[in-house]
């Protein structure tokens, strides 16, 4: 009779042999401080939808205004900006280039949101496009929030 070779399965289904590597698991958590802005950019744009639903009110351009602000701000917070000022000591690394990135587009939002208050109202196709772009970038940050938050729990 020929012997069975025994092997285990690990809790990713993956199957063990005699060599068993080890693979290191880099998970990164969003700050509480970012979800709690992400939540108050959700509640803004609700509100936004409710007064002009039910109240026949539209406050759209304000909406408009403290959602960029509060999506700007949870970007910058979440990009931990004093990671970034060493930089130059020691050099652009991929986390430190998405630490960046996300906070160029925070400071972009911001800067859209303020340009776009009724007593400025600097409307032009580049704001619309950073204003389309923000928007698609804060819904896939609500998506991973979600995914992320119900992996954790």
């Amino acid at each position: 009779m020929a012997k069975k070779k025994s092997s285990s399965v690990s809790k990713k289904g993956e199957k063990l042999g005699e060599d068993l590597i080890e693979e290191k698991e880099e998970t990164r958590k969003v700050s509480n401080r970012f979800v709690n802005f992400m939540t108050i950019v959700s509640l803004i744009g609700f509100t936004g939808i409710a007064m002009k639903s039910l109240f026949e009110r539209d406050f759209t351009v304000y909406v408009e205004v403290l959602w960029l602000v509060f999506l700007g701000l949870g970007l910058l917070i979440e990009s931990d900006l004093k990671e970034l000022f060493p930089m130059k000591e020691t050099g652009v690394t991929s986390d430190k280039f998405t630490k960046l990135v996300t906070a160029v587009v925070g400071a972009l939002a911001i800067f859209t949101g303020i340009v776009s208050l009724p007593s400025i109202n600097w409307t032009t196709p580049a704001m619309m496009a950073i204003k389309g772009v923000i928007a698609i970038v804060a819904i896939i940050f609500i998506l991973i929030e979600k995914i992320v938050s119900k992996r954790d729990n």
